[in-house]
């Protein structure tokens, strides 16, 4: 998944949720969530989340902060 965004200041962490529709975030099981710690500064923000067809996360990235973290633990979504 490929995401980018504008940001005015910073973040202290970014979340990624993996539901059913119609299902909120705050119902997802721990493994249907993926939070990239940060701090995450602007004032762009862009990236991208591998995830294999089995739901493994493979890889994730941020730019500018250029936070690449490959391989991942065990991770399901």
């Amino acid at each position: 998944m490929d995401y980018r965004f504008d940001l005015e200041g910073r973040l202290d962490a970014l979340e990624f949720f993996w539901v059913p529709e119609g299902v909120g975030p705050w119902r997802a099981r721990p493994e249907e969530v993926f939070r990239l710690s940060g701090p995450i500064l602007g004032p762009e923000v862009r990236g991208y989340l591998e995830v294999a067809p089995s739901g493994e996360v493979r890889a994730v990235y941020v730019a500018p902060q250029g936070i690449g973290i490959e391989p991942l633990p065990d991770r399901r979504l």
